[in-house]
């Protein structure tokens, strides 16, 4: 059209750089799901085998404790995997919504 280039230019990068992010997102947020799907499975593990999850005075008073492996796994994971797994959810989506208002990309168009 009779735009300024330089305009479009800029909305093709957003544009390209929007589906990056939410290439990244959605391949995050499954990753987020799934972790979140192992612990589901660990606290089924807990009451399965256990039969109630640890109370906090057990875990304290220096009382045997049933093993769960299941949640020791994941949780060995939490720091290193998981949460920066959701820190780039959060900041993916903030920065999809960043650069959608910015660019403009969604509105509509008169």
């Amino acid at each position: 059209g009779g735009g300024n280039p330089l305009e479009e230019v800029a909305g093709g990068l957003a544009a390209t750089v929007n589906r990056a992010i939410s290439t990244i997102v959605a391949f995050d947020f499954f990753a987020v799901l799934f972790f979140l799907g192992w612990l589901v499975v660990s606290i089924v593990y807990q009451f399965a085998v256990c039969g109630e999850l640890t109370p906090p005075e057990a875990m304290t008073s220096g009382a045997p404790v049933c093993a769960n492996p299941v949640y020791e796994t994941w949780y060995s994971l939490w720091q290193p995997v998981v949460q920066p797994l959701l820190g780039i959810l959060f900041l993916g989506t903030i920065l999809q919504a960043t650069i959608n208002g910015i660019s403009g990309v969604g509105k509509d168009e008169k």
